[in-house]
């Protein structure tokens, strides 16, 4: 059997499954997962572990309703598509129906925000997933749904055959239709609010694509914030190896530009052997090189740069 177990934030949902699910059976939960993937507090969303925690948690609830394995998953807003899903899986929906104001008052040992959650639920969310746990629990206590819409119990199908038939008394057609009449227009009556349903299920979806909206972009701003942290600790650590070989080997940094301890070493070394004077060439009076006289001092030390470096 496959449990949904829904219910406001704070409403005590990890706790049912602990006290009822079987050590063998299967528990989707996406906080102990987050956790278990590297979040760093509990019942807090956002980041790169909730992020995976929450692909893997989907991927385990198609898996589950695919083989139909025992399982209890937690699911505090499913949308409209993912109850059709547990509907068709024959899954039991469970509601966890707090009190707001104890949930309210649970929050207060939860990360910030987790309040306003609770309220937008019972808002917005709460009265949909309501109706749905109803709808689902009247579905499976043997509600069929026709190709046109209508809701009909499966004993109308039997009211005339075997109800009367013991007794040896026919139906005439229009009493057939009476019957069953009656008992669509009652089916019905129970459906009365779909189109306001529908039109808050709506409203959940949307203010479901906003959520992920912004924690899409708060994903974004964090690999941001990451990749210049990195480049910031990639440019001071060649500032630090810069110094280290200036301050051993007595270079100026200003003349290294190196980005390994390795490159300025042979960097430092190079400039040490040309500022050498018993290296350095001979300059003649009037600042020739001796190179047919043809060459300065200036233009001596550029071509030793460009050779070397």
């Amino acid at each position: 059997m496959i449990h949904i177990i829904c219910g406001a934030p704070c409403a005590g949902k990890s706790t049912y499954v602990r006290n009822n699910a079987s050590p063998n059976e299967t528990v989707i939960d996406l906080d102990s997962m987050a956790l278990s993937m590297g979040a760093d507090k509990s019942h807090m969303a956002g980041g790169n572990a909730w992020e995976t925690a929450l692909f893997a948690r989907n991927k385990a609830i198609e898996h589950v309703l695919e083989t139909g394995k025992d399982a209890w998953i937690i699911d505090s807003l499913p949308s409209r598509e993912s109850m059709k899903k547990y509907s068709e899986a024959k899954a039991d929906i469970v509601l966890i129906e707090t009190a707001k104001d104890e949930c309210l008052r649970r929050a207060s040992e939860r990360p910030d925000g987790t309040k306003e959650a609770i309220e937008k639920w019972f808002s917005k969310a709460g009265p949909f997933i309501k109706q749905m746990a109803t709808r689902a629990k009247e579905e499976k206590r043997g509600m069929t749904q026709t190709s046109g819409g209508k809701l009909m119990d499966k004993e109308v199908n039997n009211t005339a055959s075997s109800t009367e038939e013991g007794q040896g008394r026919t139906f005439t057609q229009e009493e057939l239709n009476a019957i069953l009449g009656e008992r669509i227009s009652k089916e019905k009556s129970k459906y009365a609010d779909y189109e306001s349903l529908k039109e808050k299920a709506a409203k959940f979806d949307e203010l479901e694509e906003k959520n992920k909206s912004a924690l899409e972009k708060a994903n974004e701003a964090a690999a941001s914030y990451k990749k210049e942290l990195e480049e910031l600790k990639k440019t001071n650590s060649i500032k630090e190896i810069r110094a280290k070989v200036s301050d051993s080997m007595k270079v100026p940094s200003s003349l290294l530009h190196g980005t390994t301890e390795e490159e300025c070493k042979a960097e430092a070394k190079a400039i040490l052997e040309f500022a050498n004077p018993g290296a350095r060439r001979r300059i003649r009076d009037g600042g020739d090189t001796g190179r047919n006289g043809k060459q300065s001092a200036k233009d001596a030390f550029d071509t030793f740069m460009n050779e070397n470096f």
